[in-house]
């Protein structure tokens, strides 16, 4: 798999859009690692696994927010940068379920990566 070279260049960022930025990025930088390790999986699952791990994340973050001292929070950051990711895998699966992203070239495939989609991807295109 060939790699892609993005440039995107902000200009007059405020300092709260600048750090909203930096935030973002630290989110895609846990993204890389984990995806290197986990080559995709987020995939198999679809919209509905996104969801579950989105009430999964949504909880940890609910529950550290009243037992966990600040310090502790902090942490455990990972847990809302996996909120993040998690959202933009439903976005991703939510936009592939309706034909929106680039992906199979398959007549009438609507997945991002139909070998790595669970079997019954195909027989539940009726989704959007």
């Amino acid at each position: 798999m060939s790699g892609v070279d993005i440039t995107v260049e902000y200009k007059d960022l405020s300092a709260t859009d600048a750090e909203q930025l930096s935030e973002l990025i630290r989110c895609f930088e846990l993204f890389r690692e984990r995806n290197e390790r986990y080559q995709d999986l987020w995939k198999q699952g679809g919209i509905e696994d996104s969801i579950h791990h989105i009430r999964s994340k949504s909880a940890r973050v609910i529950w550290a927010s009243t037992h966990l001292s600040l310090a502790q929070q902090v942490e455990a950051i990972d847990d809302p940068q996996d909120l993040v990711n998690y959202s933009v895998f439903y976005m991703r699966n939510l936009l592939a379920a309706r034909g929106e992203e680039r992906g199979c070239r398959a007549p009438g495939c609507r997945h991002l990566d139909c070998d790595s989609y669970a079997v019954l991807a195909h027989e539940q295109d009726d989704i959007g």
